[in-house]
């Protein structure tokens, strides 16, 4: 009976760590992508009729110089936005 105890929690803990590794490597992961398009969307009902995609576009890349070669977690999207 103790011996069925112990197996399960031995069980759960390597889970347990098994899962906070995946966890970590997939944010490490994530960090260091790097951009492959850039997207955007438009609410043509609210915004600026006189603007487009491609405007809105060519906009970034002047404010943000070298864009592309950035990893997706080093990016401010909301100093973007």
């Amino acid at each position: 009976m103790k011996r069925n105890i112990i197996i399960k929690k031995v069980f759960l803990s390597i889970g347990f760590l098994g899962l906070l590794g995946l966890l970590a490597f997939s944010n490490i992961e994530q960090g260091q992508r790097k951009f492959s398009a850039l997207e955007v969307e438009m609410n043509y009902a609210e915004g600026d009729p006189f603007l487009n995609q491609e405007d809105i576009q060519n906009l970034i890349k002047e404010s943000n110089p070298g864009l592309d070669q950035m990893s997706v977690g080093s990016v401010r999207t909301d100093l973007i936005e």
